[in-house]
């Protein structure tokens, strides 16, 4: 595999951050950091997939929390 040297441009077009699950699909965080206990993991993924385009992942995080699909932990 070909490996290519990046330049500053190049890393003003990564964007990053994500919400990732444990296997079990029962908690979530940022960035792989386990902060939130999932309580309906179908009505979170349908949230993220409707909203993926028009909100970040922290906002999304709030949202959710705020409509008690996640829990703090």
């Amino acid at each position: 595999m070909a490996m290519k040297m990046l330049n500053d441009e190049d890393l003003n077009n990564v964007s990053g951050g994500s919400i990732v699950f444990t296997t079990d699909c029962t908690m979530c965080g940022f960035n792989c950091n386990n902060q939130f206990m999932v309580n309906d993991f179908d009505s979170v993924l349908s949230y993220i997939s409707e909203n993926k385009y028009t909100m970040d992942e922290r906002d999304m995080l709030k949202a959710l929390m705020e409509q008690g699909l996640l829990t703090r932990i």
